[in-house]
């Protein structure tokens, strides 16, 4: 595929988007990987939306997301998916509880929730204006929680949860879930698709696969420790 844009969000925060088109559930992710396979393993990301290509929610940590941060428009770049299991489809209220990247999948949800069943807690250490921006179409359907804990403010209802972001964030997710609760785990993987098992995880006392199984789990089937 080929750049089309690549935006700088702050906080060391960008939007890569593609010019491929791919029928994607939201949740499920794609491996990315440069072009001139500088990096031999590629980097599961989820999308974060699909409308005018394939975009990506990215942060620079290390050398591989900096390569990808300095794609410019008209670069190539090899996208191997979609790879996964999403979340379920939009059927009733639903509360998304996302935090770092980890909030990718929410923006699509958004996107694909025709009839509204959705809001969206983003937890963020600091304001963001740009990464704000992009969500304002929804309006107060989205909800930016500044801080170390989003729980201290957020109100969690009888309504489905979904969540994706730190691991401890996730689980207290799971702890005030009253009703069905769904989590995406984020984990370093090899191939994507099940063959390398480098990202297994615990769940009901037996390992599953998280590129394959996952990345979307029935949270209280997750063993956190």
């Amino acid at each position: 595929m080929r750049v089309l844009e690549n935006k700088a969000l702050g906080e060391d925060l960008f939007l890569l988007r593609l010019d491929g088109e791919s029928t994607v559930v939201p949740g499920q992710f794609f491996m990315l990987r440069p072009n001139d396979r500088s990096r031999l393993l590629g980097r599961p990301l989820s999308v974060f939306s699909a409308i005018d290509g394939l975009s990506f929610l990215i942060k620079a940590v290390g050398e591989g997301t900096e390569g990808f941060r300095r794609l410019r428009p008209g670069d190539s770049i090899d996208v191997e998916g979609p790879y996964g299991n999403g979340f379920p489809p939009l059927e009733a209220p639903t509360l998304f509880i996302g935090g770092g990247t980890g909030i990718a999948p929410s923006f699509h949800l958004l996107e694909s929730d025709a009839k509204k069943h959705l809001r969206v807690a983003i937890g963020l250490r600091a304001p963001n204006p740009a990464l704000e921006a992009l969500y304002a179409p929804y309006g107060d359907r989205v909800r930016f929680y500044i801080g170390d804990d989003i729980f201290r403010d957020l109100t969690v209802g009888d309504e489905t949860i979904y969540t994706c972001g730190p691991a401890g964030m996730m689980q207290r997710a799971v702890e005030e879930a009253k009703g069905d609760v769904y989590v995406s785990l984020e984990s370093r993987m090899g191939c994507g698709f099940g063959a390398c098992l480098a990202c297994t995880c615990k769940v009901k006392e037996h390992r599953e696969r998280v590129c394959v199984e996952g990345p979307v789990f029935e949270g209280r089937s997750v063993c956190w420790k």
